[in-house]
C-alpha cells in the first residue's frame, strides 16, 4: 500500500500541510489576541463566505484536474473559467454583505474575510490545473515560500503589535500573490478573456459540465460549515468559538487523506479512462492506509485534547477539550467517504456523490436544529458524527449497485 505515498503524494501532502499552518497560525493568533466573541464573528464569517465560496465555484476545480489529466488543450476551457469567476465577484458580495449586514455588522475584517475567500477560488482552479498535468513539485514551490513567509509575518506581528485587521491584511495580501505566481505558470497563450456567447449559453453549458463534479463537494462543505453558522442563529458566538476551535483540529487531519486522494483521483480517472474498470488492488491499499491514519488520529485527539487545547489555544477554551474527543470518533468517517466521494466521481458515478452528500446537508441540518434545543452544542456535535458514517454507509451501498455489480469495480 506504500507506493500511494509516491512523490506526487508527498509534494501534494507538503503544500498542503504548509496551507494548514499558516491557516492555522492565523486562527491561533486570533483566538489568543482577541475576545471569544470577536473569535466567533471571525470563524462565523469564514464559514458563511467558505459555503458561498463552494457554491459559487461551480465545481470548476474538479472538472478542470480531471479535464487536465485527459486533454492536452484546455486553453479554452481555462478562459472561460476565469471568465465566469470574474462574474460571478458581484453576487458573491453582494449576498456576503447582506447577510452579515443582518446578523452580524459589515466592518473591515468581514470585508477581508469575504475577499479572502473569493481570491481563493483562483487558487483552487489555477493549483487543480497543474495537480491534472502532475506538476505537484510546482504548486508547492509556488505557494510554499509566499505562506512561510507569511506565517513568520503573522508571528512577528502577533508579538510586537497584534491586530486582526493587520493579520486578516497580510493573510489576504499573500494570497493574491499566491493567485498571480499560478496564473503566471499555467497561463496558456491566445488566452481570452469573456470569449463566450450568453445568447448561445455556452456560459451554462460550462456549469452544467463542472457542476456535477464538484456538486458533492459543494454539499460536503454546507454540511460541514453548516454547524457554526447554526450554532451563531440559535446558540451564541461564545459557543461558535469554542466549537471552531475543536472542529478545526478535527478536521487537520484530512490534509493527510488528501495527499493521498488527490494524486489517487488522477490515477482512478485515468485507469478508468483506458481500460473502463477499476482494480479492487487499487481500492483496498489506499482504505487500509486511511483506516491506519485516521484510527492513529482519533487515539491522539481522545488521550491527549487536554494538553492541545491547553498548551496551544489557553485557559479560555477549556470547553473545547471535550467536543474535541468526542469529534474524533468522526475521523474515520470522514477518511472514509472521502475516499468514496473520490472513487465515484473517478469512475464517472458523480450522482452518488451528489445525492449521498445532499443526504447528508439535510441529515446534519435536520439533526443539529433538532438536537441543540435538547443538548445544546452537544446535539450539534452528535449530528456531525453521525452525519460522516451515514454517508460512507450511503456511499458504500451505491457504489455496490452501480459499479460492482455491472463490473465497473472488479472485486
Amino acid at each position: 500500500m506504500f507506493k500511494y505515498i509516491n512523490k506526487n503524494s508527498f509534494y501534494f501532502f507538503a503544500a498542503s500541510i504548509i496551507e494548514k499552518i499558516v491557516f492555522f497560525t492565523l486562527f491561533v493568533i486570533l483566538a489568543r489576541s482577541i475576545t471569544t466573541t470577536e473569535y466567533g464573528i471571525v470563524r462565523t464569517a469564514f464559514a458563511f463566505c467558505n459555503i458561498l465560496i463552494v457554491i459559487f465555484s461551480f465545481g470548476f476545480p474538479v472538472y478542470i484536474q480531471r479535464l487536465a489529466a485527459s486533454e492536452a488543450n484546455i486553453t479554452k476551457v481555462v478562459s472561460d473559467l476565469i471568465s465566469i469567476l470574474l462574474l460571478v465577484s458581484f453576487p458573491i458580495f453582494l449576498i456576503a454583505i447582506i447577510y452579515f449586514k443582518f446578523t452580524l455588522d459589515v466592518n473591515t475584517d468581514v470585508i477581508l474575510v469575504i475577499t479572502m475567500n473569493y481570491t481563493y477560488i483562483f487558487i483552487n482552479v489555477f493549483s487543480a490545473i497543474l495537480y491534472g498535468r502532475e506538476n505537484y513539485k510546482i504548486v508547492l514551490r509556488t505557494v510554499a515560500l509566499p505562506q512561510l513567509f507569511l506565517a513568520i509575518v503573522l508571528i512577528f506581528i502577533f508579538i510586537f503589535s497584534p491586530n486582526k485587521y493587520l493579520f486578516l491584511s497580510v493573510f489576504l495580501i499573500t494570497q493574491i500573490i499566491i493567485g498571480i505566481l499560478l496564473f503566471r505558470i499555467i497561463s496558456p497563450k491566445n488566452l481570452k478573456l469573456f470569449n463566450f456567447s450568453l445568447g448561445n449559453f455556452e456560459l451554462f453549458r460550462i456549469i452544467k459540465l463542472s457542476l456535477p463534479l464538484g456538486i458533492s463537494g459543494i454539499f460536503v462543505l454546507i454540511y460541514d460549515r453548516v454547524d457554526i453558522i447554526i450554532i451563531q442563529n440559535i446558540l451564541d458566538l461564545n459557543s461558535v468559538a469554542v466549537y471552531a476551535i475543536a472542529y478545526g483540529i478535527y478536521k487537520a487531519p484530512q490534509m493527510i487523506s488528501g495527499a493521498i486522494l488527490i494524486p489517487e483521483f488522477t490515477i482512478l480517472s485515468r485507469e478508468y479512462a483506458r481500460n473502463g474498470i477499476i482494480k479492487k488492488e487499487n481500492i483496498l491499499s489506499v482504505v487500509i492506509m486511511l483506516l491506519i491514519i485516521s484510527v492513529f488520529f482519533l487515539c491522539l485527539f481522545y488521550f491527549f485534547s487536554t494538553y492541545i487545547i491547553q498548551i496551544i489555544y489557553g485557559e479560555k477554551y477549556l470547553r473545547s477539550i471535550d467536543i474535541l474527543k468526542f469529534l474524533s470518533f468522526g475521523i474515520p468517517g470522514v477518511f472514509l467517504n472521502n475516499f468514496t466521494g473520490v472513487l465515484s466521481n473517478s469512475i464517472r458515478l458523480e450522482k452518488i456523490s451528489i445525492y449521498t452528500t445532499l443526504a447528508g446537508v439535510i441529515i446534519n441540518i435536520v439533526l443539529s436544529v433538532y438536537l441543540i434545543g435538547i443538548m445544546g452544542i452537544w446535539g450539534v456535535v452528535t449530528a456531525t458524527i453521525i452525519t460522516e458514517y451515514i454517508v460512507f454507509i450511503l456511499q458504500v451501498i451505491l457504489l455496490y449497485l452501480k459499479a460492482v455489480i455491472r463490473g465497473i469495480i472488479i472485486i
